[in-house]
């Protein structure tokens, strides 16, 4: 991860139009979005409320039918939605939506107009816009910046993305995941002194992991029970040069 903070401008934050904050957090998460910085070294926070707006935009404006041509089998994103709705304490709309992942999965989506209409009307009680607003003014994890620290925080969050794409190869981590059943969602710790040696701490949908390279072997174990998941060949140059000239001392002495 960058860095893990919500950051919005301090003209948001003042603003008496309750959308303001919610959109700078957006542009902001947008904009690392169009450098290539991928979600998941973007702060948990800043993304629960990006993708509760999301939903909220996409149903309000073009029904469950829209948000389905948005965001399709994208599971990460359904993930975050969901996440993002309970942390705001959208339970209505969380309840809703496990009805329109149900449908969705199912093939249902004659439903979906039933959806549009149980929204409007649970919307009327229980506003998504203001519960987002109201949550990311009040969390902790809010940074308010004026307008050359938004630009100075970009560039050195992209500068970080950049370092923390050298650490470690997220397609091996996506790769070990995939043999496991697992669905892999961000980075959660990268540290190469700790219990485990060069170990890298991640998460997926479902649980928590722990990634090794252990000789010609990257592993991924479950970090709750220490036990392996899978692994998969390291398939890098000093690699190939042992099988070479282990093959060629066999044929050597033989």
């Amino acid at each position: 991860m960058i860095i893990d903070k919500i950051i919005v401008s301090q003209e948001s934050y003042c603003s008496k139009n309750r959308y303001d904050i919610i959109y700078s957090n957006k542009k902001y998460i947008e904009k690392l979005f169009s450098q290539g910085v991928t979600p998941d070294n973007i702060s948990e926070s800043a993304l629960k409320s990006y993708y509760a707006h999301i939903y909220f935009l996409q149903v309000k404006n073009g029904g469950f039918s829209k948000l389905d041509e948005k965001i399709g089998t994208k599971i990460t994103i359904l993930y975050y939605i969901k996440d993002g709705l309970k942390s705001i304490g959208a339970t209505k709309n969380i309840n809703l939506f496990e009805q329109y992942l149900d449908a969705k999965e199912k093939q249902e989506t004659q439903n979906y107009k039933i959806f549009d209409k149980l929204f409007t009307y649970i919307n009327n009680q229980e506003d998504v816009l203001q519960l987002n607003t109201n949550w990311l003014k009040e969390n902790k994890k809010l940074a308010i910046s004026k307008k050359h620290h938004l630009t100075n925080s970009y560039r050195s969050n992209l500068e970080i993305f950049q370092e923390n794409q050298k650490k470690i190869n997220v397609k091996i981590l996506k790769k070990l995941c995939k043999i496991a059943n697992e669905e892999y969602l961000r980075i959660t710790s990268y540290d190469q002194n700790n219990l485990y040696m060069n170990s890298c701490h991640f998460k997926t949908i479902h649980s928590y992991f722990y990634m090794i390279k252990e000789k010609e072997r990257y592993v991924m174990y479950n970090s709750f029970t220490k036990k392996e998941v899978s692994s998969v060949l390291i398939k890098g140059e000093d690699a190939e040069k042992k099988r070479f000239f282990s093959t060629l001392w066999h044929k050597f002495i033989a």
